[in-house]
């Protein structure tokens, strides 16, 4: 699936949730998430060019064999910034590949063993 502009306010959970598929995103803008901003799962193939992530327990989980890529990425007042993790047995590590990335000095990342976080510059 592409979309060209998706923009997601005051969600009650996760703002954005992405399940076994491929997906590209030109801008994405989520605020208010009580969970995540956006989550990624279950072998999911996720493109963003330009996303903004506001409010948010926690800016982007990819878990569960899947694989995100963004071009740019913004992530303001959060706890965790960035996690790849395993959830389920079933599935193995997690990607996620940043060209550029504007996260908080005091948020923090999880990052699974065997789960990339890589940023590219």
């Amino acid at each position: 699936m592409k979309f060209n502009e998706i923009k997601i306010l005051n969600a009650g959970n996760d703002c954005i949730d992405f399940s076994s598929g491929t997906y590209e995103i030109e801008q994405l803008y989520v605020q208010n998430c009580s969970d995540k901003g956006i989550s990624i799962g279950e072998r999911s193939k996720l493109k963003i060019k330009s996303s903004k992530i506001l409010n948010s327990y926690m800016g982007v989980a990819v878990k569960d064999s899947s694989e995100a890529s963004f071009d740019s990425i913004e992530i303001e007042n959060v706890e965790l910034c960035i996690s790849a993790y395993r959830k389920k047995q079933e599935f193995g590590p997690s990607y996620i590949y940043v060209k550029d990335i504007k996260c908080p000095l005091n948020s923090i990342n999880f990052i699974q063993a065997g789960s990339v976080f890589d940023v590219r510059s």
